[in-house]
């Protein structure tokens, strides 16, 4: 199965939506940080707070996640708090394959905006939904 799309998490309208990646993105870009950057370069306005709701923050899987064993790698991409420019990071582990196996048609996570309440994200057989935190800081 290809990856076609990215789920948008907009913690704001409390709204979680599939979209899919156009074409031109997905064949030019084939790894999570190109893909990340591009996302970033396309939806953030100039001179957006690090740290406000019109950043993003993108966890991009890698080209192979979920395909090959051992292939665990994905990116994560948002505008830097620290030096207000682009920042990426690389880790491994079980959210690759997670995400690969509950949404298999999804190469990326687009988190924005800001919630009124703790939230958590759960992703369960093809569906992803918003629900509240209920043992917040216990």
């Amino acid at each position: 199965m290809q990856r076609e799309s990215v789920l948008r998490v907009d913690l704001t309208r409390g709204a979680v939506t599939e979209e899919p990646v156009p074409e031109r993105w997905r064949r030019r870009y084939l790894g999570g940080k190109g893909l990340g950057a591009r996302y970033l370069y396309e939806e953030l306005p100039a001179g957006a707070d690090p740290l406000g709701p019109e950043n993003r923050l993108c966890f991009a899987l890698g080209p192979l996640s979920g395909y090959l064993p051992g292939e665990t790698r994905y990116a994560a991409v948002t505008k830097s708090p620290l030096t207000g420019g682009f920042l990426d990071s690389y880790a491994g582990g079980q959210f690759p394959l997670a995400l690969a196996g509950a949404l298999p048609n999804c190469l990326a996570v687009i988190v924005q905006g800001v919630a009124d309440e703790p939230t958590t994200l759960v992703v369960e057989d093809g569906d992803a939904e918003l629900v509240p935190a209920e043992n917040w800081g216990a």
